[in-house]
């Protein structure tokens, strides 16, 4: 799967750009702090969930002269949006890790009469 897609609807990807901004109007309640946030312009992060809500083809925020909050497909969306994020981050993170080398946490069970010699292996002229 291509890192910027997450899934097709009607044919059009939606992107991680387009699901960050969304989240971030969620949290902030207000379109123009969303987009300062990510240091765009609000009509760019408008359009990109226009396109969201475009390719979804469901309204995602009730809007007026301002933001009125998520509609219900929007507050599940957000739910969502989250999670795959989070997992984005963290197969990031997954692939940083590997591409620097060896990692993860190293666990010794020890028996209580060994443990001056684990205190040998930690000390500081061996690390």
């Amino acid at each position: 799967m291509h890192a910027a897609l997450i899934t097709k609807v009607k044919g059009e990807p939606v992107r991680f750009r387009q699901l960050e901004y969304f989240v971030a109007v969620a949290r902030e309640r207000h379109f123009a702090r969303a987009a300062a946030e990510w240091n765009v312009s609000q009509p760019a992060l408008s359009a990109a969930i226009n396109l969201l809500e475009r390719e979804l083809n469901v309204s995602l925020i009730n809007r007026g002269h301002a933001f009125e909050g998520l509609t219900p497909e929007g507050e599940r969306l957000v739910i969502w949006a989250k999670r795959i994020l989070a997992e984005h981050d963290a197969f990031k993170a997954e692939v940083q890790a590997v591409q620097s080398g060896v990692t993860g946490v190293l666990r010794l069970g020890i028996v209580p009469k060994a443990s001056t010699r684990v205190r040998r292996l930690r000390s500081p002229s061996l690390c």
